[in-house]
């Protein structure tokens, strides 16, 4: 009837220290054998050779058979735990106490988890929780998030700083040629004229900077360019239609077909310094 009692005790205890985290799971299969170790015993020698039931033991008590001087993380504990393990080899009584003691600080500490006294660490998985897989960085950070997508595959990215400095000043002095030779003209050339060739000088440059500084294809720069200039243009011929700067001139500017290519040449400076 001891006997019983003590394997009933122990086998209890055993489901107890299994819902521990995975590495308690070698001391529980130890335990195991200890216990049937003892039945063996039990049944070949009677009840008089029977192991004496598995006394309570206090926390103080359990501390002392680790050898640890207070309280102690379950880190801490497991490793004192294995270590009296070992110490202890074939001692079956001694690997009786020393699981016991483990099993008093387990308690212990799972009630003050659940009590809040004590913080779980994120790296505790038990053996009912999946461990979760982790995207590596490199694929998160090669998925450009819902603002840097533009139809067409289009993405914006951030200009270099040293890059961008030198193609703002070649597009800024475009814009101010075209500006500038508006102004010196007469009205009727002013009417007439397109800033053709400052166009066409920023739309090669805007081309030459996304071939060689976004390394893109020259298909795709062709491409990026041109809309871009497209884009500047209808803008430009918007504002114009609703300031006339053809009959209320700017100052001495009246250059409607100057002022949409201005937009222009604007806005392929900025598709050269944010798309790609």
């Amino acid at each position: 009837m001891g006997f019983t009692l003590s394997t009933q005790l122990s086998s209890a205890r055993c489901s107890r220290i299994c819902a521990a985290p995975l590495r308690t799971f070698g001391s529980c299969r130890t335990l195991s054998r200890v216990v049937r170790g003892a039945g063996t015993a039990a049944r070949a020698g009677g009840d008089s050779e029977a192991v004496p039931p598995v006394q309570q033991m206090s926390y103080d008590d359990a501390l002392k058979v680790l050898g640890l001087s207070g309280p102690s993380s379950f880190e801490q504990i497991v490793t004192a735990k294995n270590k009296q393990l070992a110490a202890s080899q074939s001692n079956q009584e001694k690997i009786m106490e020393v699981e016991t003691a483990y099993d008093v600080l387990f308690m212990q500490s799972m009630k003050k988890r659940m009590t809040g006294d004590i913080e779980v660490p994120t790296s505790v998985r038990f053996a009912d929780v999946p461990t979760r897989k982790r995207s590596s960085s490199r694929s998160s950070a090669a998925q450009p998030s819902l603002l840097q997508k533009l139809p067409g595959g289009v993405a914006v990215a951030a200009p270099k700083q040293s890059v961008a400095a030198g193609q703002a000043a070649v597009f800024a002095g475009l814009g101010g040629w075209a500006l500038v030779q508006a102004v010196l003209e007469t009205p009727d050339a002013q009417a007439a004229d397109t800033a053709g060739l400052q166009v066409a000088a920023a739309v090669a440059f805007a081309v030459y900077g996304f071939r060689e500084y976004k390394k893109l294809s020259l298909g795709r720069s062709i491409g990026l360019s041109v809309g871009a200039l497209t884009a500047g243009i209808l803008l430009g011929a918007a504002l114009n239609a609703w300031l006339r700067v053809d009959i209320v001139p700017l100052g001495s500017f009246s250059s409607p077909g100057v002022f949409v290519s201005t937009f222009g040449i604007t806005a392929l400076a900025l598709a050269s310094a944010f798309l790609a």
